[in-house]
């Protein structure tokens, strides 16, 4: 009365007939118990599977959420210097968008400066002279703006050539920024013609400063084995006290 599972093979040489059986509860507890321990693995392998799989979204999430603030930076033209992300994919993309600032960032110095002095051009200048205006006219304070050009320079370019004219400028160009504040804006318009706006300047101060500049451009210059002698002249103009004007200046 108990169910078995039999089998059977006769040998072709005694023609003698071997018979098993083994009870079917024996074989149905094993392929339970196999089952049983397949499922268990399925199961932790597919609980490990979820697990890895959410650990790996966090840290995507966490670092695309660190790349927002890097590209928002983009934006507004800030320096960028994302660092490491986490991931390497996230990383090749903040120092894509590194690059892109880098750019950017040069695109902008050449749009606003001197390609040869560094100093402001005239685009940057007339920027930073409204931009001036406006806080002035706020505080009811003043600024000034020297305009100068060298003298004997075509003498120089004429006798030495552009080359050490190149170089004569570059250096006037320091020497400039260093007779004047860090919060002033030094330019170059263009040949030999130089602008400073003093901020916070009025008539008086100006021409303190107009006088420091022209001592510091009559140095002489060591350029290329020459020592070249130029000097400068200087106009200079306040708001409010030249004119009530500030696109007069």
């Amino acid at each position: 009365g108990i169910p078995i599972r039999s089998t059977f093979s006769r040998s072709k040489v005694s023609n003698w007939t071997v018979a098993a059986g083994v009870p079917r509860a024996i074989l149905n507890q094993q392929m339970q118990r196999s089952f049983a321990i397949l499922l268990a693995v399925s199961c932790l392998l597919i609980a490990a599977g979820v697990i890895f799989a959410w650990s790996i979204g966090g840290r995507l999430v966490e670092t695309i959420g660190r790349l927002i603030p890097v590209a928002l930076k983009l934006g507004t033209g800030e320096a960028i210097v994302p660092g490491r992300m986490g991931l390497r994919e996230t990383t090749q993309v903040a120092d894509a968008l590194r690059t892109a600032s880098e750019m950017l960032q040069r695109a902008q110095f050449q749009a606003h400066h001197d390609s040869l002095t560094g100093l402001a051009n005239r685009a940057l200048l007339s920027l930073m002279v409204e931009k001036q205006a406006v806080s002035v006219m706020r505080s009811h304070g003043s600024f000034s703006v020297l305009c100068l050009d060298l003298d004997g320079f075509k003498r120089i370019n004429d006798t030495h050539g552009h080359g050490v004219g190149d170089l004569l400028l570059q250096e006037v160009g320091r020497r400039l920024s260093a007779s004047v504040r860090a919060a002033d804006i030094p330019a170059r318009l263009g040949g030999d013609e130089f602008v400073v706006m003093l901020g916070d300047s009025n008539l008086k101060s100006a021409k303190r400063v107009a006088q420091t500049v022209l001592e510091s451009l009559r140095r002489p210059y060591a350029i290329a084995g020459h020592e070249l002698h130029v000097s400068a002249s200087i106009g200079l103009a306040s708001y409010p006290e030249s004119t009530a004007d500030h696109s007069q200046i």
